[in-house]
């Protein structure tokens, strides 16, 4: 079948629990699923960058700099993009429950 590119987009500051120890966690979500997971470079000050295009389902009023940060790609057969993502938010959901305000 043939690969597509999904955009999952998750705020930046749960990547680092969804990814795991060294990475533990997506690399045995990418083996399993067969799908490559691409989060994005660590947001730095200063670093907007104009030419990445607006995530599906972003509002293009939110600040470029608020959402190009959070969008993780996966690459893969379409089905399993899909079981992927749904993991990763419903990782980032049980984060949520982990942060103390």
């Amino acid at each position: 079948e043939a690969q597509v590119s999904m955009k999952c987009v998750i705020p930046q500051r749960y990547h680092r629990q969804l990814m795991g120890l060294r990475g533990s966690r997506v690399q045995q979500l990418s083996r399993e699923h067969a799908v490559e997971i691409k989060f994005p470079d660590r947001a730095s000050s200063g670093s907007a960058s104009a030419e990445l295009p607006i995530p599906e389902g972003t509002d293009p009023g939110k600040e470029k700099e608020d959402w190009k940060c959070d969008t993780i790609i996966l690459t893969g057969r379409e089905e399993n993009c899909k079981t992927v993502e749904a993991i990763l938010k419903v990782g980032e959901f049980q984060s949520v429950g982990k942060v103390r305000l």
